[in-house]
């Protein structure tokens, strides 16, 4: 009967929390004590559902304080929550991580590859709230409205308005108009 008696962990860990004192009653259902383990951390981050997928056991970076520490994607949840449109991502952590339970971490989600038009960001003309670029087209200047995106140092992403392989002005000046003969230079 002393073997009831003895409560054994399948796995190592410390203990964190006491439910039960010595002398309470142990009644099914509610619990003793709370164990956490220490081999096998991981980082459960909430991503965005427009982000791409990795598959799983995939190589994920995890930023814990200053110490960056590679994980293996274990599980994505393939329904995202209604209301932030995010799915919980779980991370396993190594053993020898120098991370604690509970720790703030950051988690580098690949984003996938994606296309982009850009133009010097010379090129880009603002005209109140307009944004426009020349395009040289048979020789002469042509007044587009465009759209821009984001901005990496000295390129501008271009939404809509251009088209690939259009040959844009690249530091048009004031006097430039549209329709006005132009010289393409190398």
């Amino acid at each position: 009967m002393l073997a009831y008696t003895r409560i054994a962990a399948p796995f190592s860990g410390v203990l964190t929390a006491e439910f039960a004192k010595p002398g309470d009653l142990a009644t099914p259902g509610r619990p003793l004590f709370e164990i956490e383990g220490v081999d096998q951390l991981r980082a459960e981050v909430q991503v965005p559902e427009s982000l791409s997928s990795p598959a799983l056991g995939a190589e994920l970076t995890v930023l814990a304080g200053d110490d960056p520490v590679s994980g293996q994607l274990a599980e994505l949840s393939p329904a995202a929550d209604p209301t932030s449109r995010t799915r919980l991502a779980k991370i396993a952590l190594p053993a020898a991580a120098a991370v604690h339970s509970g720790q703030f971490v950051r988690v580098l989600w690949p984003a996938g590859n994606r296309t982009a038009l850009t133009v010097p960001a010379t090129a880009v003309m603002t005209f109140g709230q307009m944004e426009r670029v020349y395009v040289v087209t048979a020789g002469r200047a042509q007044l587009r409205l465009v759209k821009t995106g984001a901005r990496e140092s000295d390129r501008v992403q271009i939404a809509a308005g251009l088209d690939a392989g259009e040959v844009v002005v690249t530091a048009p000046s004031a006097a430039l108009r549209d329709g006005q003969p132009v010289e393409i230079q190398p």
